[in-house]
């Protein structure tokens, strides 16, 4: 792609969240960060909130870290670049990212991305952990990390375990901005 989202690829989404508005929901995301560049043209739509990643969180965390480091876990680091973090606000240039991608031949793309009929979430849950010790073995100075992806989401305990990291990923965002349309009654 170009420096601007395809308007064919752009136009279905578009039209969904519309349509997602109609229907009164109160806010939409997307099931995958790699549409963080169709952040501003989605939101500008409709008249709801839209996270279109999990990236969005990024200069919040930062604020939270000091000179500390934001992982940002990805299927694919060589596919995740500028144009991704410009989209929803941001720059690696300013953010301190250390982006930490799958190895080429690990399970998790080949169920995920390659569509495997086969599951095994104790093998993911061991590619994630792996993954996660590298980047603490190779991030000098690791604060949180955040997960692009949102497939990798049901592995944020583990991560969180191994890494002694907060971890934010699409369901953190999702749970901030519910707890803002819904707060809790004190009184």
């Amino acid at each position: 792609m170009g420096s601007e989202p395809s308007k064919d690829l752009l136009k279905p989404f578009i039209e969904g969240a519309i349509e997602l508005e109609k229907e009164g929901v109160k806010g939409i995301t997307t099931s995958c960060g790699f549409l963080a560049p169709f952040q501003k043209q989605i939101s500008e739509a409709v008249g709801i909130p839209v996270f279109t990643s999990a990236l969005i969180q990024v200069p919040m965390v930062r604020m939270m870290l000091g000179s500390k480091q934001i992982g940002i876990f990805t299927e694919c680091a060589e596919n995740l670049n500028e144009r991704h973090f410009n989209g929803v606000g941001w720059s690696a240039h300013t953010a301190n990212v250390y982006v930490k991608g799958m190895p080429h031949d690990a399970v998790f793309p080949k169920v995920y991305i390659g569509n495997s009929d086969e599951l095994d979430t104790d093998v993911l849950d061991q590619e994630m952990v792996q993954m996660t010790r590298e980047f603490m073995a190779e991030c000098p100075n690791p604060g949180a990390i955040v997960l692009e992806c949102t497939n990798m989401c049901p592995f944020s305990h583990s991560i969180a375990k191994v890494s002694g990291l907060p971890v934010f990923d699409i369901n953190t965002l999702i749970n901030m901005f519910y707890s803002s349309c819904r707060p809790t009654k004190y009184l």
